[in-house]
C-alpha cells in the first residue's frame, strides 16, 4: 500500500533565518566549511537595525501574521559581537527569537542571553561538547526560566560518545531532537570529503544499524520541558496536511526521516512570509538560495537597502528541501 504524501504546509507565521557569522569556533566534519572558516566579517549591528526598522515599515502586513519569529544562526551567533543588543532590539519589537548556538560562550554571556531570547536551541556536538559545560547551561535556563531545546548531533565517527549523551540527556526534563548528519552527494567516497558531509541523504559513514537507531529515536519529548519556564514563551503552530486527510504538527526529522521532504513543483510563499538574511549580506526568499526563492539585495553592496516583500507565492525548483526554516514556510501543491 502506497504511504501518504505531504499535501500541504500550512503556517499562519512570518519568520526570518538570520545568519550572523560564518566564524565558528568548532570545526565539526559535517558542517560545510563556509558556515565556519569565518571569511566574511561581521555586519554592523547598526546596519541590521536600520535595515529591520525600515523592513517592518514598509510592510506593515507583517503585523497581521498570529507570530513573527527570527532564528539567529551562524556560525556561531554568541560570537558576534552585536548580539545582545540585535536580540533586545527584535523583542521590542514583538519578534520571538530563537537563538541556535553549540552553548560555548561564557556563563555571563548566557546569564544575559536566557534573558532576552524567546526560545535557545542549544546543539550538543559530540567531538567537542561538554556535560559539565551543558549542566551549568540547563543550570542557567532553569534559574532565568528560559526556554531550551537540545539538538543532538548524531556524528557517526563518535557514536559511543553520541548513545553517553542520550542516556545524559534523559536524566532532564528537556525536549532533545536526535539529528542525523547527512551528506551533501550521494558519493561512495564521503568519507573522503568529510568537510562536504550536509545536507541531502543520510552520510555514509553510518553503519545500518546506526541509521536505524536514528530513525527509530528522533525525538525524546516531554509536554513541559524544563520545569518552571516561562509560559509566555511562544512556539511555532506549522500543521502538515497529507492526501489521506491526516494533519500533524511540524517536525523537520519526522519528514526528512520518511523521505517527505520533496517539494519540487509546490507553490511556496518564499519572500512573502519567509526571508532568509545570510552572512554575507544577502537577503533571499528563504535558505535554498536566491536562485528558487528570489534575491531582494545585499545589506553591504546595497547602501540603505529597503525591500519590498512579495505579494505572490513562487514555485519551488529546488528538489529536496532540508532546511527546517525553508521546510516550515507555507506550501501547497498546485
Amino acid at each position: 500500500m502506497e504511504s501518504s504524501k505531504i499535501k500541504s504546509i500550512i503556517s499562519d507565521e512570518f519568520n526570518i533565518t538570520l545568519s550572523v557569522t560564518n566564524s565558528c569556533n568548532y570545526r565539526c566534519r559535517y558542517c560545510p566549511p563556509h558556515l565556519q572558516n569565518g571569511s566574511i566579517g561581521h555586519i554592523p549591528v547598526e546596519i541590521y537595525i536600520k535595515f529591520f526598522t525600515n523592513l517592518f515599515q514598509d510592510n506593515p502586513q507583517i503585523r497581521d501574521y498570529s507570530k513573527r519569529f527570527i532564528s539567529i544562526t551562524g556560525g556561531e551567533p554568541s560570537l558576534y559581537e552585536g548580539i545582545e543588543e540585535l536580540v533586545g532590539f527584535l523583542n521590542e519589537n514583538d519578534f520571538n527569537v530563537t537563538l541556535d548556538s553549540n552553548g560555548s560562550a561564557s556563563n555571563e554571556v548566557w546569564e544575559r542571553l536566557f534573558e532576552i531570547a524567546s526560545n535557545t536551541h542549544l546543539s550538543f556536538h559530540p567531538r567537542y561538547s561538554k556535560f559539565n559545560k551543558f549542566d551549568e547551561l540547563i543550570k542557567i535556563a532553569i534559574r532565568k526560566n528560559a526556554r531550551v531545546n537540545i539538538g543532538l548531533l548524531m556524528d557517526p565517527e563518535h557514536w559511543e560518545r553520541v548513545l553517553e549523551a542520550v542516556d545524559y540527556f534523559k536524566s532532564y526534563n528537556i525536549d532533545v531532537a536526535y539529528k542525523g548528519v547527512m551528506a551533501k552527494v550521494n558519493s561512495e567516497n564521503s568519507k573522503n570529503k568529510g568537510d562536504s558531509l550536509f545536507i541531502g541523504k543520510h552520510s555514509s559513514l553510518y553503519t545500518e544499524d546506526q541509521l536505524l537507531y536514528i530513525k527509530e529515536n528522533l525525538y525524546q519529548k516531554f509536554d513541559k520541558g524544563i520545569e518552571g519556564y516561562n509560559p509566555n514563551s511562544v512556539f511555532h503552530t506549522t500543521k502538515v496536511y497529507y492526501d489521506d486527510g491526516r494533519v500533524d504538527n511540524f517536525k523537520q526529522q519526522n519528514i526528512t526521516s520518511k523521505k517527505d521532504n520533496y517539494f519540487k513543483g509546490f507553490i511556496c510563499e518564499a519572500g512573502k512570509s519567509n526571508l532568509s538574511i545570510k552572512w554575507n549580506g544577502d537577503i533571499e526568499g528563504a535558505h535554498c538560495g536566491g536562485y528558487h526563492s528570489g534575491k531582494f539585495g545585499n545589506l553591504l553592496t546595497d547602501t540603505g537597502l529597503r525591500i519590498k516583500l512579495r505579494t505572490q507565492p513562487v514555485l519551488c525548483s529546488k528538489e529536496i528541501c532540508s532546511c527546517s526554516s525553508d521546510m516550515r514556510i507555507t506550501k501547497y501543491k498546485q
